[in-house]
């Protein structure tokens, strides 16, 4: 009896150690190993693997959405062309679009509000197919044009890529939205994870110029010191400081480390706004945009130390434009950006993927070329190194307190920053909302927190109207 026992429990044990390792060792084969030296040291520590175990346990419960995804994806197969318009192509990358238009009611004459929808998943996963339910329930209810575009995912490219085909995408939209009854003055950026990540880079990309004078201190009353009536000029793109003895439109500073200090103006500030927005700002911006990558790496963790940070770890240029938007244009044109869940500080995330046990599973490091340039593509860490106001579209901000993937602390801390440099930020915060919830509620009237999240983000029914043109900075 007693041997038994011991025997029942030694196969109890073994399998509590084996099952675990197994999975870890899978995912690593599936996902990629630690860059570090002793990978599989570093891969297979005790609180490494038990910590990657519970995460792939919480993944699990993806699997309640299975119906839902069957949906979409005969959604999206059988959707008729006259509401949706599949595959289009723009930008210097030839990604791929997809143009919904409002169905029902709110039908009208006149050129409708514009809305893009960029996905998450990680920077490496994720296809515009997959978007079809939401982006056709935010246009019949919203009654807009939605547009969804694909982008570089890794390792076809890297993040300053992404960030490119955003601002494609938008510079698309101005020349061409008006043919599927869009107007291209009014354009809304929404973004889920990684996707919010990118539209807020995309804003501050097309604000590079008036960055620069921020971190300076420097007041842009001379207008000519921030024109972008101009095409933009050949630049590295977000990654390379301005080389000091050459600091021409040739090299940028958009995502460059910010300075150590982190001072913002110290006026009379208010706390950010958590209802309705209340100030109205155009957007206005200086140089950028226009690049094409020609070389890109990843930047060796263990690589050469002596490299100064002066050094751009790509190279682009521009393409040519036959009479493409102006920077000034594309800026001004968007009114808000809405961010679900939103990524807002890469080494924050890092840091939260490390405890979960999925640092060496996630693209973060890579595609940000390494742990050196997490501050260049951080919205958060960028906007903090200010030392003025500059002037952003309106910013709303929403995440679940349910949150595992990107902790609420992301938005709570971007919306901070934000409100310090006097922006019009809302940050909502949804209760028994998890990383999922904040947008496959959005596929269905039928879902739990449908009605909630479209109230939240742009109103519903015949308030949504009244919301949305109170984003674009209209009376209604």
């Amino acid at each position: 009896m007693m041997r038994e026992i011991v025997k029942n429990l030694a196969v109890m044990m073994s399998t509590m150690v084996a099952v675990p390792y197994t999975i870890a060792i899978l995912c690593n084969l599936l996902y990629g190993w630690p860059l570090s030296r002793q990978r599989l040291k570093d891969s297979l520590s005790l609180k490494k693997v038990f910590a990657l175990n519970y995460a792939v346990w919480q993944q699990m419960k993806l699997f309640k959405y299975f119906t839902l995804y069957i949906r979409l994806k005969f959604f999206y197969k059988y959707s008729h062309s006259s509401w949706v318009i599949k595959n289009l192509t723009y930008g210097r990358n030839d990604k791929q679009l997809d143009i919904y238009l409002p169905v029902g009611a709110y039908k009208e004459d006149s050129l409708k509000p514009v809305l893009i929808y960029v996905f998450g998943e990680g920077w490496s996963t994720g296809d515009k197919n997959m978007c079809g339910l939401v982006c056709s329930q935010i246009a019949d209810q919203v009654d807009a044009v939605v547009c969804c575009p694909n982008y570089s995912l890794y390792p076809q490219g890297c993040a300053d890529d992404m960030v490119q085909d955003v601002v494609d995408a938008i510079s698309w939209i101005h020349n061409c939205i008006h043919k599927y009854g869009g107007n291209k003055e009014k354009i809304i950026l929404i973004g889920h994870s990684c996707g919010a990540h990118l539209c807020v880079m995309a804003i501050l990309e097309l604000l590079h110029g008036e960055l620069r004078l921020g971190r300076q201190g420097i007041s842009p009353l001379d207008d000519s010191s921030t024109d972008t009536t101009s095409q933009p000029e050949t630049r590295p793109l977000a990654l390379g400081a301005a080389n000091e003895e050459d600091q021409d439109s040739a090299s940028t500073e958009t995502f460059s480390t910010p300075s150590q200090s982190k001072n913002v103006n110290e006026m009379n500030h208010e706390p950010m706004d958590i209802d309705t927005p209340e100030s109205e700002d155009d957007v206005s911006g200086s140089s950028v945009a226009g690049f094409r990558k020609t070389a890109t790496h990843f930047l060796d963790m263990e690589g050469d130390e002596e490299a100064s940070d002066n050094d751009s770890v790509v190279t682009v240029r521009p393409k040519e434009f036959d009479s493409g938007p102006s920077l000034h244009d594309m800026c001004k044109s968007i009114k808000a950006v809405v961010g679900l869940a939103g990524v807002y500080n890469i080494k924050d995330q890092y840091e939260h993927e490390k405890q979960r046990g999925l640092e060496d599973l996630s693209c973060i490091q890579k595609c940000m070329y390494g742990e050196d340039h997490f501050s260049r593509f951080s919205p958060t860490i960028i906007i903090e190194s200010l030392k003025r106001n500059i002037k952003l579209p309106k910013m709303v901000l929403l995440h679940g307190t349910e949150d595992q993937v990107v902790p609420m602390s992301s938005s709570t801390k971007f919306g901070e920053a934000l409100s310090n440099l006097f922006a019009d930020v809302t940050v909502r915060v949804i209760p028994f909302c998890d990383h999922y919830n904040i947008f496959a509620d959005l596929m269905s009237p039928e879902r739990h927190l449908h009605d909630v999240l479209m109230l939240l983000e742009m109103g519903k029914r015949r308030t949504t109207r009244i919301h949305v043109l109170s984003l674009l900075g209209n009376k209604p």
